[in-house]
């Protein structure tokens, strides 16, 4: 059986997946193959203190959660680390910020990050635990504005299943508690 691979798209959590790893997650697939698949959360703001002061770090999954990871767009850089997709270097090289600040390139860091095994992917998919879209450098790279973190998780989400559209645009809709239907 061929196996589809999801790298480069995004996994929007069903709204009836309330592990709190993924309650209203937007997860961004960095690999996906036979293995396993990898990725981050990219809506979801870390408790760490700020990056160098400025930046506010997400929580990129529940595993590995101190670990740093950097993923950015900035080729030029001489720690870019690995190209993980067209475009997309992920580094734990912390010197990688200037590189990008000055070349103006997109930037988010993440502690932790995502991880499937064989096929347990494709197990919480057929249970409706999540809902595919493509990959969007916006979506990836936003951050929040004047939102609190949990306002901030909910609205991207939100966009996200906007941007899906069709009979998914009603999720962007969605609130937190029904009881405020």
């Amino acid at each position: 059986m061929a196996h589809f691979s999801l790298r480069g798209k995004f996994l929007l959590a069903s709204p009836n997946l309330y592990d709190p790893n993924f309650r209203h997650s937007v997860v961004f697939l960095l690999e996906h193959d036979v293995r396993g698949a990898f990725g981050f959360v990219v809506n979801m703001i870390s408790q760490n203190q700020l990056f160098r002061g400025k930046l506010i770090p997400f929580t990129g999954g529940p595993v590995a959660k101190q670990d740093l990871f950097i993923l950015h767009t900035c080729a030029s850089s001489p720690v870019a680390g690995k190209e993980i997709l067209p475009g997309y270097f992920l580094t734990n090289a912390e010197e990688v910020y200037d590189d990008v600040i000055s070349e103006g390139s997109s930037l988010k860091i993440f502690f932790g990050y995502s991880g499937w095994g064989p096929g347990q992917l494709e197990a919480e998919m057929q249970t409706g635990s999540w809902f595919i879209l493509p990959g969007d450098e916006e979506l990836v790279f936003s951050g929040p504005a004047e939102e609190t973190p949990e306002e901030f998780t909910l609205n991207l989400w939100k966009e996200a299943f906007r941007r899906k559209g069709g009979l998914y645009e009603w999720y962007s809709r969605f609130v937190k508690d029904p009881a405020f239907n």
